[in-house]
């Protein structure tokens, strides 16, 4: 997120990203992905 909050194109490429690993594999946990994507 940038600094006002609101959703920049970075964070809607990592959702995306998200969903296709979810929709392959149940297993994904939402939390830990974005906290290791935010973590680098």
């Amino acid at each position: 997120m940038n600094r006002d909050g609101l959703i920049d194109s970075s964070d809607a490429s990592l959702v995306l990203e998200y969903y296709a690993l979810a929709s392959a594999s149940d297993d994904v946990a939402a939390e830990d992905f974005f906290r290791e994507r935010q973590e680098g």
